[in-house]
């Protein structure tokens, strides 16, 4: 995913095209998550951070 300011986040999908993994290169929300760092997909739901 890309704005005008450059990239913000890669999804990788599954063989099945479900979303699977985020990486988050910037977004707004509470400055603790560091960047760049991950999300898993479980079930349709985006679960916490981790790095």
């Amino acid at each position: 995913l890309r704005d005008s300011s450059g990239l913000k986040q890669r999804r990788y999908y599954d063989k099945n095209g479900n979303a699977e993994l985020d990486i988050d290169y910037r977004h707004g929300g509470n400055g603790k998550e560091p960047f760049p760092h991950k999300h898993k997909w479980t079930n349709g739901k985006r679960g916490k951070w981790f790095k």
